[in-house]
């Protein structure tokens, strides 16, 4: 686990990121009604917990190679490692899906997402 991202920071991003998942995510839902979900930088996947619980079951979350699974609060299964900063492919087609991205560091990849989510083509669940 790298410094940045030590028990200290992934307890709090828990507890404030189930927080607020709470409060925002019925509203997203009434919105864009998504049949799935792909967190790209989920830490310990709290979001996707509170996704889960709003009926959501498709869930998959990404975040970089420090996250301990023994931590996860998802299934192990709908976790991928992955070099955040580079391309990645999570390995099948995603429709109807809601992006997710941690705004602090993944700015960029996010922009991409929701290029790739809005637009009409896409590109098999690859994010470039």
């Amino acid at each position: 686990m790298s410094a940045a991202y030590g028990k200290i920071f992934f307890e709090w991003a828990n507890l404030a990121g189930k927080r607020s998942a709470i409060a925002l995510l019925p509203l997203v839902k009434e919105l864009v009604h998504p049949r799935n979900v792909l967190d790209v930088g989920c830490a310990h996947g709290s979001w996707l917990v509170v996704w889960s619980e709003l009926g959501v079951e498709d869930c998959v979350g990404l975040d970089g190679y420090h996250v301990d699974r023994r931590s996860l609060l998802i299934p192990p299964g709908r976790f991928q490692a992955a070099d955040l900063s580079k391309s990645f492919n999570v390995g099948r087609r995603l429709r109807n899906t809601c992006p997710l991205a941690a705004p602090k560091s993944l700015w960029v990849v996010y922009v991409r997402m929701v290029m790739l989510f809005c637009s009409p083509r896409r590109s098999r669940g690859r994010v470039v």
